[in-house]
């Protein structure tokens, strides 16, 4: 079984989330409301959730991407994207008028990086395989900025994660729009009218 990294969204050992914010969505439709004190672990593949307010052990529950659709945290936002024939638990990172930047990871290092158009065409991908500040730096100016050259934000952003060695380029930086009259929600809207893949 390949060992996967995940990205813990919470160190702390109970966090007090609003049902109307934070809910995860399956394929068949199902909508459930994450209104408990929890911690929370997302990887490529799946995600599981903690009870962390119980006093004798956990209470949780786990979602795999069979049935998995979406997830919405604490204003971060996690879909099941396609890459090639397969698909992975991508996390949105930011967006502009035209393109759609997300990130996972597989095998428990490798960072994938991922530009969609609005209609969730791929465009883009990159693997950063931290091999080092010039590297990334290069990934940064030569193939996200063609795409996201009006969100200097978001690159002095990922610039400043690589100068302070973060584990990675996208780091700290969940669902932000640039320069667009289009929110969050309209990507949510856009990418659940989607078809499911043909398996």
């Amino acid at each position: 079984m390949k060992k996967l990294l995940t990205i813990l969204l919470f160190a702390a050992t109970a966090v007090s989330v609003k049902a109307q914010n934070n809910y995860l969505l399956t394929k068949t439709g199902e909508k459930i409301a994450i209104m408990s004190d929890l911690s929370l672990d997302v990887n490529s593949v799946g995600f599981k959730i903690e009870n962390t307010a119980k006093k004798n052990g956990f209470e949780w529950a786990s979602y795999k991407d069979k049935n998995f659709k979406m997830l919405q945290f604490d204003g971060r936002v996690f879909m099941v994207l396609p890459d090639g024939k397969k698909e992975y638990i991508q996390e949105i990172v930011c967006f502009n008028d035209k393109y759609i930047l997300t990130t996972w990871f597989v095998g428990g290092s490798d960072l994938f990086i991922k530009i969609f158009d609005w209609d969730l065409n791929s465009i883009c991908k990159l693997k950063q395989l931290f091999a080092g500040e010039k590297f990334q730096k290069n990934d940064i100016k030569d193939r996200i900025k063609p795409y996201f050259g009006d969100c200097q934000n978001i690159i002095d952003a990922m610039y400043k994660n690589v100068e302070d060695k973060k584990s990675h380029i996208t780091d700290g930086i969940y669902a932000v729009k640039c320069n667009t009259n289009k929110t969050i929600n309209d990507l949510i809207k856009k990418f659940l009218a989607l078809p499911e893949p043909a398996k």
